[in-house]
């Protein structure tokens, strides 16, 4: 069967849709320590699940990273699904996000997966 497939049938492209929806990753970070704050982010009805549930209001959730003190924690969503009110803003979630008591100057960012890291 030499020759069935083309050469470009080999070809394989970076990205995050291989078997999965397309994936975007997204840091999540505010003024405090999600990780300790309220007895922590693994107690039940905690500051960081409360984040999770305004991310789902917005997006459909593949992964989450455990918070790590103000650094915040890196998430990742079906691209396709992701709405955050403006191509240019995630003014709406992070407003969202504010709004729990005892969290602030929550920002959203979009990190890139190159080469052995998502940054």
């Amino acid at each position: 069967m030499a020759g069935v497939l083309s050469p470009n049938a080999k070809k394989v492209a970076p990205g995050f849709n291989h078997g999965t929806p397309a994936l975007g990753f997204y840091k999540l970070v505010c003024s405090e320590n999600m990780e300790t704050l309220g007895g922590g982010y693994a107690a039940s009805d905690s500051h960081w699940s409360k984040a999770v549930s305004v991310l789902q209001n917005w997006a459909e959730l593949y992964g989450l990273g455990t918070p790590s003190g103000t650094a915040g924690f890196v998430f990742v969503v079906n691209a396709n699904s992701f709405n955050p009110g403006s191509a240019a803003s995630f003014a709406d979630i992070e407003g969202q996000v504010d709004a729990i008591s005892g969290l602030s100057s929550a920002t959203i960012t979009a990190l890139s997966a190159s080469g052995a890291s998502i940054a």
